[in-house]
């Protein structure tokens, strides 16, 4: 009887004990996953394989810390998705990869070491992770796109001085010589500057830093590629940089508190889905240079109530560009010359239309000995005349952009009156402008 008790005794313990312990092979490495610790262990020597599931995905929910043992060289892709209570990984310094989706929407693994033998961190790899902070040994020479992004808590990525690819600077990762922003943080809050000298807004830049309220762009950029401000629920401010050319797929989608916003006129095509679910968006003005927009541009900028496009000749776009926005309300100003043109353009024709009167005359000249410089100039000009006025309203002095866009007006930007008028338009984007002194109209050049 006792021998019967103590071997019922030995399966019941067995049986426990294999119910809580699970083990088998993926390519060169073993792994095995105690459920009574939640401890996953991984050995062996050479690389994780990449992976829809991974053999331990059914336990995940149990998974809360993955020791990687030293001879394994590659974390898989895939190898640890939506492992939700994963909260301690440790690494060793045979690994030289983290492959893409490694550790995509580990939402409470908020701290890591990255190794210096890692070479690679792959696309997405820790996308909607909890990380709080990073820091990047001089090791990695390749980051894929959107690697930190979407991680809501991350303040921080820091990046070793000496790594020959990467940079990092208020804890905003860029390219070595700071000339691409490659990604902002989740964490920051509140405003932030571009530097001055960054050429390039890397793709999804930005992507759902929902706690930034106010962007300032250089003008030294000249390329915001797409999806790079998506999902930036809190951003109510940004003023594009004249020298962009185009604004791409999915910029601003979801920028649920923009208003408005400047397009420069510089702006050839605006991507699909630009400004889709912009939901406080009310006015927007589309300048003449614009000949492409995107399907889907404005789709759910559910307040919008006022568009002034002026290009001349419409602009061929689809149906959905303005799906699910009653068009049949909001108002559209075009070029007087053009409203009966957009009268009988698809989709245009929907709008309330009507005319307004753009564009800058030749200049005719009627102020003596006038003097305006520095031309091209940075940000301050001097205007001097013959019997210059002190009451300023008298010269009704008016500044003009490229389409003919009443930007200022006298005492908007004048600093002072002495012997000349000097003006400052230096918080306008380099560009072409015009400046009006009573019928006297002189191009200015802002750099």
């Amino acid at each position: 009887m006792k021998r019967k008790l103590l071997l019922f005794a030995t399966i019941l313990l067995l049986s426990t004990i294999y119910a809580f312990a699970q083990t088998g092979n993926t390519g060169p490495l073993t792994w095995k996953l105690n459920q009574n610790t939640g401890i996953l262990t991984i050995s062996g020597e050479g690389d994780m394989p990449d992976y829809i599931w991974a053999p331990w995905f059914d336990y995940r929910d149990s998974i809360k810390t993955v020791i990687i043992e030293n001879g394994v060289t590659r974390i898989g892709g895939g190898a640890f998705y939506f492992h939700k209570n994963l909260k301690t990984v440790i690494i060793p310094n045979s690994v030289k990869s983290i492959r893409g989706n490694a550790f995509f929407v580990c939402e409470t693994l908020s701290s890591l070491i990255i190794p210096n033998s890692v070479i690679e961190i792959g696309k997405s790899a820790f996308m909607f992770s909890g990380l709080t902070s990073i820091n990047i040994p001089n090791s990695v020479i390749n980051i894929g796109k959107t690697a930190f992004s979407s991680c809501l808590n991350l303040v921080s990525i820091n990046v070793d001085n000496d790594n020959p690819n990467y940079s990092s600077l208020e804890g905003v990762l860029f390219n070595k010589n700071k000339t691409t922003l490659i990604c902002c943080p989740g964490g920051k809050t509140g405003k932030y500057v571009i530097p001055n000298g960054v050429v390039t807004i890397f793709e999804s830049a930005f992507l759902e830093c929902n706690k930034i309220t106010e962007i300032e762009i250089p003008n030294s950029v000249s390329s915001i590629m797409s999806r790079a401000f998506e999902n930036c629920f809190s951003l109510a401010s940004i003023t594009l940089p004249s020298g962009i050319n185009s604004i791409e797929r999915r910029t601003f989608s979801s920028c649920y508190s923009l208003s408005s916003i400047n397009i420069p006129n510089t702006v050839k095509s605006i991507g699909g889905s630009a400004f889709s679910k912009c939901l406080s968006l009310n006015s927007i003005v589309i300048p003449s240079s614009v000949t492409s927009i995107g399907s889907e541009a404005f789709s759910a900028c559910e307040s919008l109530t006022s568009i002034t496009n002026l290009n001349p000749n419409p602009v061929k776009i689809d149906f959905i560009t303005f799906v699910y926005v009653n068009i049949s309300e909001i108002v559209l100003k075009v070029p007087s010359s053009s409203v009966s043109l957009y009268k009988n353009t698809d989709v245009w024709k929907d709008f309330i239309i009507e005319g307004i009167e753009v564009g800058i005359n030749e200049p005719i000249q009627d102020v003596s000995n006038l003097k305006i410089y520095p031309n091209p100039t940075t940000g301050k000009i001097c205007i001097s005349f013959d019997d210059i006025e002190s009451d300023l309203n008298l010269w009704d002095i008016t500044f003009f952009d490229m389409n003919g866009r009443k930007l200022c007006k006298n005492n908007d930007f004048v600093l002072e009156i002495t012997n000349h008028i000097t003006i400052d338009i230096s918080h306008f984007p380099n560009g072409i402008y015009f400046l009006q002194i009573k019928n006297n109209i002189v191009k200015i050049l802002k750099q």
